[in-house]
């Protein structure tokens, strides 16, 4: 149906290690039950209150003002993902690898999720949701940037840095205050906690039951 030979998949499959297709399909099959067992796993013990009570720890801020300011933040862009057909994620190379795991969890509840991209034109109903610590990545990569808010779509960013939250074209802006002079360090567990709790509101709200 794709126009594509046999003995091309078969070298497909050998690229990456695998003997044939069916050991390919195989190996894909018990991988999905795995990460399906660990969702499982995960969510009956799951305690999103110490999530969130972690943020504000890494924040230095427990008021519960800031905690509920945390808890509307996420929960309106992940109304956003939930409205959004795809999800396409920018950022420097190392928030990148630090949504990976975000990025597994999303396909795996069926949600497409992409790292970057080239040229392909984003829709209407897509998503880019930017990662970035200091802002940096939207002023020295602006052709990247102009790029994403040239295309059809929502706009998100997330960042410890506040300079760039009145730009028109983001749509939303999700800022996390840090009190560490690298505010990349902090950023980091940021970036993890942040899209782990995505992740579980978006899991407990349109994926829970079905």
């Amino acid at each position: 149906e794709c126009y594509v030979s046999r003995a091309s998949v078969t070298r497909f499959c050998e690229y990456f290690g695998f003997h044939s297709w069916n050991n390919f399909q195989s190996f894909l099959v018990k991988t999905k039950k795995v990460k399906e067992q660990q969702i499982e796993s995960r969510f009956s013990n799951i305690d999103i209150e110490s999530i969130y009570d972690h943020l504000c720890y890494i924040a230095k801020n427990d008021s519960l003002e800031f905690k509920n300011n945390l808890k509307k933040e996420i929960n309106a862009l992940v109304e956003i993902i939930n409205q959004s057909s795809r999800i396409y994620l920018f950022g420097a190379v190392y928030p990148l690898s630090l949504a990976v795991d975000f990025q597994i969890n999303m396909i795996s509840i069926g949600k497409t999720v992409y790292s970057d991209f080239q040229s392909e034109p984003m829709n209407e109903d897509d998503l880019a949701i930017i990662l970035t610590a200091s802002g940096r990545y939207v002023g020295e990569c602006k052709s990247k940037f102009n790029l994403i808010c040239n295309n059809a779509g929502k706009k998100a960013v997330i960042s410890c840095s506040n300079r760039y939250s009145s730009l028109q074209y983001i749509n939303h802006y999700l800022y996390i205050p840090t009190t560490n002079k690298n505010s990349f360090v902090d950023f980091d567990y940021y970036t993890i906690l942040i899209l782990d709790l995505i992740y579980i509101e978006y899991n407990l709200k349109y994926c829970r039951g079905k």
